[in-house]
């Protein structure tokens, strides 16, 4: 009996050795034609990119009848690299024009207006530039100490600005471990914002088509909160984690290596934020609340949120 039980056992284990072996076989091959696919795709098509440009330098050097900056076409092939990419999101820049757009995005004067309307707070930002989330919580702090327990939000028009400043603001509004996170190129996820802050606030958020960058950040995250409300029209679609990379020290590229994510999944690269109830000011109001210059009695995204509370 053992001797025939070692028989059929054999019988049994040799094709089941078989099998597993040409199964990792299988998968292991079409991996590695995966890979050179891939790798045969990426060369294809960057011989292609350099024997165009190639083609276009030999002509214009062999015909062309004016002078060539050598500086001047390098620096100019980098921005076209990028802009063709995506214009929007990868940008080519000088040192100098690099401390310029740095200079634009984050050391704009910081503009918070915050009043008391009926009992609410509100808070409109202008953008996130440097310091930014240090004049929200002074102010919030001010409000909450006048007995201030809902809190309007208002990120109209907001566009610019640093994102660590627009979650530093988060963090005083949402006690959560996981608030933000940002995910790379492989998958791999990192949170980047969390918070064991819990100042006791409700929070309603005013958004528009112009609420854009670190803005989206915030009115992301208040979607995830039961208690929290977004008013407003869905917003620009443009936050994302960008990196800078000086290249030959003398010009800096900047371009997103992952994607913002808040905890319930909201993924907001190339998506806008969707208000959770749509409301849109007229074409005069728009001009008037541009201006600064609407009544706050005549705010129908103020008064929708207003409403929001009282209720």
């Amino acid at each position: 009996m053992k001797i025939l039980n070692k028989k059929v056992s054999l019988v049994f284990v040799v094709p089941t050795l078989f099998i597993i072996s040409a199964v990792v076989y299988s998968v292991g091959y079409k991996m590695a034609m995966n890979k050179f696919n891939n790798i045969v795709s990426y060369n294809y098509e960057k011989h292609k990119m350099y024997s165009l440009l190639s083609e276009e330098d030999y002509n214009i050097r062999n015909d062309y009848v004016g002078y060539i900056d050598e500086n001047k076409l390098l620096e100019q092939i980098c921005v076209g690299y990028a802009n063709g990419i995506d214009s929007q999101s990868c940008k080519f820049f000088t040192n100098k024009d690099y401390e310029e757009y740095s200079k634009n995005q984050l050391h704009k004067k910081v503009n918070i207006t915050d009043i008391q309307i009926d009992g609410v707070g509100y808070m409109r930002i202008d953008n996130f530039c440097s310091g930014s989330s240090s004049v929200f919580k002074e102010k919030l702090n001010t409000l909450i100490s006048t007995g201030v327990k809902n809190i309007v939000i208002d990120i109209r028009n907001c566009e610019y600005g640093d994102y660590s400043e627009a979650m530093n603001v988060l963090k005083f509004l949402i006690n959560d471990k996981e608030i933000v996170s940002a995910v790379n190129k492989t998958g791999e996820k990192e949170v980047v914002c969390s918070s064991d802050i819990d100042l006791g606030v409700n929070v309603a958020v005013l958004i528009n088509e112009k609420t854009s960058g670190p803005a989206e950040i915030l009115a992301s995250a208040f979607k995830d909160k039961d208690d929290a409300v977004v008013i407003g029209s869905k917003t620009k679609g443009t936050a994302v984690h960008e990196k800078s990379v000086i290249i030959s020290e003398d010009f800096v590229l900047v371009f997103p290596d992952a994607y913002y994510v808040t905890k319930s999944g909201n993924i907001i690269l190339n998506n806008s934020v969707e208000p959770d109830e749509y409301a849109k000011l007229s074409g005069e109001k728009e001009k008037l609340f541009n201006k600064y210059s609407l009544d706050y009695n005549d705010d129908d995204l103020l008064i929708k949120a207003l409403n929001y509370f009282n209720n």
